[in-house]
């Protein structure tokens, strides 16, 4: 099961939580989940197990940063193994594993509301130097911190009658309170 918004704004992170049922009679010894590539990024949060009645449930959580408007065809496949015991067809005993796929989707609608970043930021622009000499360096720092998403982001400086040289910036994420979290810093 794939639960989810069924809108999304582009660059935005949404929660998507997968959750597969298993009867906890049946054991299965091996459990992969295969998930889909596209234009997206697909961050596991965490996962947790835990009894619902007679199922044993696994829940993952992923943020989906959708990185192109338009619709996202998310697919969840969960490949099943179960040890196998047969005879062959001379009569001897063969075990082995038996699979089985179980597969959920959901459609997602992305939209584009406008040019830009999207999220909940705070921006500062620090220098070294209080007070500036013709001809003189001084180094400043543009960090941007806050919820969402930066990774394809590079701001540049543009100050009138200025030379100005920067680096590329460094863009550290994590995952706080359930949503994508991010540092940008340029030097």
């Amino acid at each position: 099961e794939i639960n989810t918004k069924k809108e999304a704004i582009l660059g935005y992170p949404n929660i998507v939580t997968i959750k597969f049922y298993q009867k906890t009679n049946i054991k299965a010894s091996s459990l992969s989940l295969e998930l889909p590539k596209g234009d997206f990024t697909l961050k596991q949060i965490n996962q947790k197990d835990y009894y619902q009645g007679v199922y044993q449930v696994t829940e993952l959580k992923y943020l989906l940063i959708p990185k192109k408007a338009g619709k996202i065809h998310l697919v969840a496949k969960v490949k099943i193994g179960f040890p196998n015991r047969e005879l062959d067809p001379f009569g001897f005993i063969v075990t082995g594993m038996k699979y089985k796929s179980v597969m959920d989707s959901v459609d997602i609608d992305v939209k584009k509301v406008y040019n830009g970043i999207v999220g909940d930021f705070n921006i500062s622009l620090k220098v070294d130097k209080d007070k500036v000499e013709a001809n003189k360096p001084i180094n400043a720092t543009l960090e941007i911190r806050g919820y969402g998403d930066l990774s394809n982001v590079d701001m540049k400086l543009d100050i009138p009658d200025v030379t100005i040289y920067d680096n590329k910036p460094t863009i550290k994420t994590s995952i706080k309170d359930d949503n994508l979290y991010t540092i940008y810093q340029k030097k």
